[in-house]
């Protein structure tokens, strides 16, 4: 009786092992974004060591102009092309 048990614990904890897995997809997932995550807070650190405070507001507002001009020209050619 104890070695079936002890036999179905091993088989159990290959088939963990097996699920416990990740596949190719997640790690790919997990190292973009580590990598972007990492950028994200050496930028800060680069923007507030080199440049003034006024330069970096400048910059800043122009990055938050180009993102938000793509989806303003989006909805504006909706309304003018409605279907």
């Amino acid at each position: 009786m104890l070695g079936s048990s002890v036999a179905a614990s091993t088989v159990n904890s290959a088939q963990n092992e097996v699920s416990n897995r990740l596949t190719l997809l997640p790690l790919v997932a997990l190292v973009v974004g580590s990598m972007t995550g990492g950028g994200v807070f050496s930028l800060l650190r680069d923007m507030s060591r080199g440049p003034g405070p006024g330069a970096s507001l400048l910059g800043w507002a122009i990055i938050g102009v180009g993102v938000l001009m793509p989806p303003s020209f989006v909805r504006i050619w909706q309304c003018e092309n409605p279907r």
